[in-house]
């Protein structure tokens, strides 16, 4: 392990000897079964002591694999013993490898109950885990864990605890606590103690977490019935804390609930609000108060809100004269943001490092070649062209210049035609769910479709 990973490890829990061999043992166990067999991220956590961190930062590992000579020198210092976190979002290694790991937190015995019901059925939740992996803490029956793989991201969705009137609601069974955590997310997982003193436990199996991508409807449709916010028409998240709860002192974002996210829309807020009355390093102030007041928990470190605050003073003077807008970031920041023309770069195919959905180049008679993607409910958009940070991405195919021919669409409307015939075959769902399937009958799991499932379900769940 190198001394830059060495040295990312709070002094503190550099000795391990407070645990026994069998519980180190235990943990690096549990610990090898995220990594390897599930083939998450996973680092060491004090599940016991939220406000404590191993690690003093866990950033890049939201967004690339954990080395295993990093993860072997974890567990040899017996980090993990302190408890297991798991980076949701991509699965780096496995069977599973390129898929999203999603995890479901539900939160009361309301959202427990709507969880595992669909279509006027209900089944307990022990029924429900040996559908997909599940996890509880036995302190508590009316909470758990839920992991759903699919082959895109779910939206992710904030606690509504935020809200003091939602939080109530939850608390009384009132409206589900439900929170959805993809790329970005930690969840403290199996073997790891919770707070309350109880270890996180599978309810049933460890090796079952089903692939389903219509699970995130599912989701939505208990939200709706609630009346609390999840998708939009297009099946995006719409589910951010209102803007004017955003500053209230009993609203909480905790590491892992998009705490980026949240200080960036309220350093937004702050610039477009107050823009016109105070100096934007007095904004800048009141934005880095927010940061530290308690609302974020712990809050972000200073390189990490600078890079926030240039963000933000950039988008809210995009429409802006560009010498005003590079002044207001070199008066708040010390830096000025440099003017480069982007090159013009045609290619075939790209997917942002697998950050986007597939856009390929089509050619259509009659038409400039354009990039074909889905949107996140899967229908066809065609984009001209992909601007990225220092250049902008065309389309390379014409019929003159692929080789070999490609096939050409007449029409935008053949092309529909074409996608509506073939999309309902997805190989790779396809191969999973036959995986799925043979695995629960040779488990003799096979009276939970018949229990449970109606004949959609069984298409769309297993």
């Amino acid at each position: 392990m190198s001394s830059i990973e060495h040295d990312n490890i709070n002094s503190n829990y550099l000795n391990a000897r407070v645990f026994s061999k069998e519980d180190i043992e235990a943990a690096n166990k549990a610990a090898d079964h995220w990594y390897t067999e599930i083939g998450s991220n996973v680092i060491p956590a004090d599940t016991k002591n939220k406000g404590a961190y191993i690690l003093k930062t866990w950033k890049q590992y939201q967004s690339n694999p954990v080395p295993l000579e990093v993860f072997e020198r974890w567990k040899a210092l017996g980090l993990f013993a302190y408890g297991i976190a798991v980076v949701t979002g991509k699965i780096w290694r496995g069977k599973d490898v390129g898929l999203c790991l999603n995890l479901i937190d539900v939160d009361n015995r309301l959202a427990v109950e709507e969880i595992c019901t669909y279509k006027g059925k209900t089944v307990s939740l022990e029924q429900f885990a040996s559908w997909t992996l599940v996890e509880q803490h036995k302190d508590d029956p009316n909470r758990g864990h839920v992991y759903i793989l699919s082959t895109k991201p779910f939206p992710i969705k904030a606690s509504d605890k935020g809200s003091p009137e939602s939080a109530n609601k939850i608390i009384s069974n009132q409206i589900p606590g439900i929170e959805v955590k993809n790329i970005g997310g930690l969840a403290f997982a199996w073997n790891s103690f919770h707070e309350g003193g109880y270890r996180y436990e599978f309810v049933n199996g460890q090796d079952n977490v089903a692939l389903c991508d219509d699970f995130v409807n599912h989701i939505d449709s208990i939200c709706r019935k609630y009346g609390l916010q999840y998708l939009d028409g297009n099946g995006n998240g719409i589910g951010d804390i209102p803007i004017q709860e955003l500053f209230k002192p009993d609203t909480i974002i905790y590491q892992g609930n998009n705490r980026h996210k949240q200080q960036l829309r309220a350093n937004d807020s702050l610039i477009a609000r107050l823009k016109g009355i105070f100096p934007l390093e007095k904004i800048k102030s009141l934005a880095m108060e927010y940061n530290n007041g308690g609302n974020l928990r712990p809050p972000l470190d200073d390189k990490e809100f600078e890079k926030l605050w240039k963000q933000s003073v950039g988008f809210i003077a995009r429409g802006e004269d560009k010498q005003e807008a590079n002044a207001d970031i070199k008066a708040t920041t010390g830096e000025e943001k440099p003017e480069k023309k982007k090159r013009k770069v045609f290619i075939r195919k790209y997917t942002g490092n697998e950050t986007i959905s597939p856009h390929e180049s089509v050619v259509i008679y009659g038409q400039p070649s354009v990039f074909l993607s889905l949107t996140d409910n899967y229908r066809p958009q065609y984009i001209p062209d992909i601007e990225t940070t220092n250049k902008i991405l065309f389309a390379a195919d014409t019929i003159d210049t692929r080789n070999p021919l490609p096939y050409v669409f007449q029409s935008t409307t053949e092309l529909e035609k074409c996608y509506r015939l073939i999309s309902r075959y997805n190989l790779q769902l396809f191969s999973r769910q036959v995986w799925h399937n043979t695995l629960q009958y040779i488990r003799g799991r096979q009276w939970f479709r018949q229990e449970f499932c109606s004949p959609c379900l069984q298409i769309s769940w297993l």
